[in-house]
């Protein structure tokens, strides 16, 4: 895996006691690592011997391996290993401010507007399903979407306080250049993929996201209803659903 980063920043001071600056920061990640089942069911379409070919019944008679070799493949389960196909990019713009009330007090304010968006997510992070796994282990790059750590937009603010150099000796000693220090911020929620809790592919993964059919962010919602779950329907036998990975 390489990351490339760069950076461009422009900073002025725009008096005594003004300082502001803006800085643009960019990466691009190639060959993340990602999660892959090798070994997943596949789907077969239609009836057998007047049954469903596929159903959660045959999950482990319907795998890759034991299609190929019913004997020795009967042995395995998930085989899961790694591959280096994923890709990941940031952007984010940083402006900054600090303003010095005094030469013992200063205020400094932080803005950050960014957007991260990779293939599923770094190896170890449980994204974006609850094992890190892909809907279709046969395309897992159709998880691409916005980072689990992707907060659009960030604000910090800071003041610091100290004390000043004191000439008495004993107030010099316990008093003098202490500092204390508080921080408030505020950012954007982090986004989330919708799962259908169901197998409706018959895959086993247990990552179904559903079919979008409507606005799930309509203007309507409450302050407690983040989004509209009638903008989604389940994914039909043998499908993934077209919900994109990420997107709320």
């Amino acid at each position: 895996m390489t990351v490339d980063q760069w950076n461009l920043a422009y900073e002025r001071q725009l008096s005594q006691n003004w300082m502001v600056s803006a800085s643009y920061l960019g990466s691009k990640t190639t060959h993340e690592w990602i999660v892959v089942d090798q070994n997943p069911p596949v789907y077969i379409p239609g009836t057998c011997s007047g049954q469903p070919c596929s159903s959660e019944g045959n999950t482990e008679q319907r795998r890759v391996l034991i299609l190929q070799n019913p004997v020795a493949g009967a042995y395995f389960g998930d085989v899961y290993g790694p591959e280096a196909i994923g890709n990941g990019e940031y952007g984010a713009l940083l402006l900054s401010a600090r303003y010095r009330f005094t030469n013992n007090l200063n205020l400094q304010s932080n803005y950050t507007y960014s957007h991260c968006i990779d293939t599923n997510d770094i190896e170890g992070e449980a994204w974006p399903g609850e094992n890190g796994q892909s809907q279709n282990p046969n395309n897992p790059k159709a998880d691409r979407g916005n980072c689990f750590s992707d907060h659009r937009q960030v604000f910090t603010t800071s003041v610091i306080a100290s004390t000043p150099t004191f000439q008495d000796k004993w107030a010099r000693r316990w008093l003098s250049d202490w500092q204390l220090s508080t921080i408030a911020s505020a950012q954007s929620g982090p986004w989330f993929t919708p799962l259908t809790g169901l197998d409706n592919s018959l895959t086993g993964q247990g990552e179904d996201r559903p079919n979008r059919v409507g606005n799930p962010r309509p203007g309507h919602l409450s302050r407690t209803q983040w989004d509209d779950p009638s903008a989604f329907i389940a994914n039909p036998t043998g499908t993934f659903g077209n919900a994109a990975a990420a997107h709320c």
